[in-house]
């Protein structure tokens, strides 16, 4: 295509196991998914936007990377692992034009989240979900999508270096 100037990065692999039942398996499965592939997109993307005069990454994170999900202790960890990626690496880069910023979504409906939880056949499991989200309902993918195009659309380079969670109030219900 001759270059790019924007870049959006996505990983999810979601473990499910608090701190006493979870396996170094299922712990090292999410660094490899959740902090290395990221690690590695980083690498590969940042060097030709900087050759290209600069740009605009936003890595899509997790809103359990900033507000900890006890059951989910692989990837609240990893994302949150992730998050200080981005922020370390907007850091290198912010004078070479370059922004990278974190996205981190939660209780998004996604196709198939419903299902994950069991909330599709069992209704008492959704109100319970509902009830942990300030908005009460769960997030539109156009939503996130709106939001983080906002990064990623030339014109705002000053923002670089931050988390931003995009999640219904969850991260700052309970605080």
């Amino acid at each position: 295509f001759g270059g790019y100037d924007s870049v959006f990065i996505r990983t999810a692999w979601h473990g499910g196991k608090n701190i006493i039942e979870e396996t170094p398996a299922n712990m090292k499965s999410s660094f490899d998914e959740n902090f290395m592939a990221i690690f590695y997109a980083l690498q590969a993307v940042l060097p030709p936007l900087i050759e290209g005069g600069g740009g605009q990454i936003v890595v899509q994170t997790s809103g359990t990377g900033e507000k900890p999900h006890p059951g989910l202790v692989c990837y609240s960890t990893m994302k949150a692992a992730a998050n200080m990626l981005c922020r370390c690496a907007a850091l290198t880069v912010a004078d070479k034009n370059v922004t990278i910023n974190a996205v981190g979504t939660n209780f998004m409906n996604y196709p198939g989240f419903k299902h994950t939880l069991g909330a599709d056949k069992n209704p008492k499991i959704m109100e319970a979900l509902l009830e942990e989200i300030p908005i009460g309902r769960l997030g539109e993918t156009r939503e996130a999508a709106h939001f983080a195009m906002a990064l990623l659309d030339g014109h705002n380079m000053y923002t670089t270096g931050n988390f931003f969670p995009v999640a219904g109030g969850f991260n700052n219900s309970g605080m």
